[in-house]
């Protein structure tokens, strides 16, 4: 099955604050820059595409690290394109950045009206509830739209399943990463194989092992994380034996370096008890 474009999706876990509006941080901005941007968009007058705004916006956001410079010049881009997502897109990430939650849900709100297709936005904008909100119904809603347009797409249930995770959402991501398993089943043990580790870093021993078991029996063989993520629960579970198989089992699917020292140390641990 190939899968559809994805967006890049971060979501820290921070408390949720008040917003500071647009206008308030525009004090940060330095008065020099807005001089060489009104005279950079009056030299382009009604010739400043839209590719040009966001090629300024991006180098300012990604190579220079200012989301409140990237915005201004995305919030003079868009009094000449205000239909052009890319533009609101890019504003959404930029507010997002800066902390301005209320100008990043409108940015990603206008985006999605614009182009309903895009996967990003929507799972950017459920980001923004539940991480930054702390509204998870609002974001379940989000990605219902998203789901409903694209009903057999894998590449967003992907994100929106690493964003609950990484949101603290641990039950929603599992639910959606074995929704996955029964969407893709060639793919089925990597969900199965992200849904038990998820099981085992919330203590559900049990539940990990069944998973973890099946991704074992049908991912590649060469896999040397299947076997030693198995093993670390079966140890955690006090099976020593089993746990002691397992992990000499990755260490002969040659691991890289980090891992095999990893199940070294863990396999002597066992060892010596």
């Amino acid at each position: 099955m190939r899968k559809e474009n994805r967006g890049n999706s971060t979501c820290p876990n921070l408390e949720n604050r008040g917003h500071t509006t647009y206008f308030e941080k525009i004090g940060r901005v330095s008065p020099v820059f807005f001089l060489l941007l009104a005279g950079a968009l009056q030299a382009g007058g009604a010739g400043t595409t839209v590719e040009q705004v966001h090629g300024r916006a991006r180098e300012l956001l990604e190579g220079k690290g200012k989301a409140a410079d990237a915005l201004a010049v995305l919030e003079e881009g868009l009094k000449m394109h205000p239909k052009a997502e890319a533009l609101h897109r890019l504003a959404g990430i930029a507010a997002f950045r800066e902390r301005n939650f209320e100008r990043a849900r409108v940015a990603f709100e206008t985006a999605i009206s614009l182009k309903p297709e895009e996967p990003f936005n929507y799972v950017k904008l459920a980001s923004l509830h539940v991480c930054e909100r702390g509204d998870a119904r609002a974001a379940d809603q989000v990605l219902a739209r998203l789901f409903d347009l694209r009903p057999r797409d894998v590449a967003s249930r992907e994100e929106a399943a690493a964003m609950w995770a990484k949101c603290g959402e641990t039950d929603r991501a599992i639910s959606l990463w074995l929704a996955l398993a029964r969407l893709d089943p060639p793919q089925a043990w990597m969900y199965r194989f992200k849904a038990g580790q998820l099981y085992h870093a919330g203590g559900r021993y049990q539940d990990a092992r069944s998973l973890l078991g099946r991704a074992l029996a049908d991912g590649p063989k060469s896999s040397a994380a299947l076997a030693a993520q198995l093993g670390a629960t079966l140890a955690r579970m006090g099976e020593k034996t089993e746990a002691a198989r397992l992990y000499r089992m990755a260490l002969a699917r040659r691991p890289d370096a980090v891992l095999r020292q990893r199940l070294e140390t863990e396999l002597g641990a066992l060892q010596a008890r």
